[in-house]
């Protein structure tokens, strides 16, 4: 499998985050906001913007058709496309004008230690129906990633997960010690997570498969989940166990047996998620909790027990959160690859 050329992770400290781009480094830092020449999307003008315009030359087609290589907006990509791009070459950049937003990095995890050391609790097979474990054969970066697997069903939702529990942004190392409260972030938290996922089947609302869980309560009940689900033929990801759902025009579906990079605003006090994928738009949600702060996440091969092939593969897992108010809810708050190192136990 291909591999993606760089490296992610994180500790606590405070860094600068755009409506485009997160960046997290020791020192306060900027982080890029995107601009024009970027024309794939990675923050980055380079040679894939160039061959993005060589590979759209000439008028664009008729709306609503995208024609990202256009820069100038002219209706055709032409020359002036090609220089545009070629002009701004490198990082895009970024001042406090751009709309750069103070926050703090949480957790996180690149599966490089081989261990679980940065977990409450480590993933563990729910069933013999699953596997979990480490991988070397594909990952984003820089030569692992996790791998979990259902090759059979059960009676029972297949659990194959590793979890957290947070006393405010401490991480707790085991979920037998008690937890009154987890984040508090008034301005909400940005998560981001690649995923790799191969199934032979389109999911059912009775056959699912969810990527990420998050919940205020601080017990072993888990009560109250906002879950992250595929569970209909459009393979798009839903919000599970909130109020509304709200996906954008020709939403994407998750695309199989490729990495992917979600992203995902969530804030408690609002009552309100946002999801992209590949930095494209998917869905909103809205909720309503009693309590505020995030206690327990976990991420991995939670599935219905009716599923019998499926295979995961997990990298690159953040947790940042905003000091300040996100209110560009269209773009993508991105994680900008190779700033952020993770690095010994959380």
């Amino acid at each position: 499998m291909p591999r993606l050329p760089f490296r992610m992770s994180c500790h606590a400290a405070g860094f600068l985050i755009s409506a485009a781009t997160l960046l997290c480094s020791p020192l306060p830092a900027l982080a890029s906001a995107g601009c024009s020449s970027d024309v794939s999307g990675n923050h980055v003008t380079d040679v894939a913007d160039v061959l993005a315009v060589i590979n759209s030359w000439g008028p664009c087609p008729s709306p609503p058709l995208p024609c990202d290589a256009d820069v100038d907006g002219n209706g055709v990509v032409n020359a002036t496309d090609l220089l545009t791009v070629l002009n701004g070459w490198g990082s895009c950049p970024c001042s406090s004008q751009l709309g750069c937003l103070s926050a703090t990095g949480v957790w996180c995890e690149d599966f490089e230690l081989g261990n679980y050391a940065r977990w409450t609790d480590g993933y563990a097979p729910g069933n013999s129906c699953e596997t979990t474990g480490f991988a070397a054969n594909t990952f984003v970066s820089p030569t692992h990633s996790h791998k979990s697997t259902v090759i059979c069903a059960t009676p029972e939702s297949h659990r194959g997960y590793g979890g957290l529990r947070f006393q405010g942004d401490v991480l707790i190392p085991s979920f037998a010690i008690p937890s009154t409260g987890g984040i508090d972030a008034p301005n909400g938290v940005i998560v981001t997570f690649w995923s790799w996922v191969s199934v032979p089947y389109t999911f059912t609302p009775t056959k699912w498969l969810s990527l990420m869980t998050v919940t205020n309560d601080c017990s072993n009940t888990w009560a109250d989940v906002i879950t992250l689900n595929l569970d209909d033929s459009t393979m798009r990801i839903k919000p599970v166990h909130v109020s509304t759902v709200t996906y954008v025009p020709n939403a994407p579906s998750m695309p199989l047996q490729q990495w992917v990079r979600t992203t995902v605003y969530i804030n408690y006090y609002a009552g309100v998620l946002h999801v992209w994928q590949n930095g494209t738009k998917v869905v909103s949600a809205a909720f309503s909790r009693p309590v505020d702060t995030m206690c327990q996440w976990h991420w991995g091969l939670y599935a219905s027990g009716n599923n019998d092939n499926i295979t995961l593969y997990e990298e690159n897992i953040s947790i940042v959160k905003l000091q300040q108010p996100l209110t560009n809810f269209t773009v993508e708050p991105w994680v900008a690859p190779g700033t952020i190192a993770c690095m010994g136990a959380q």
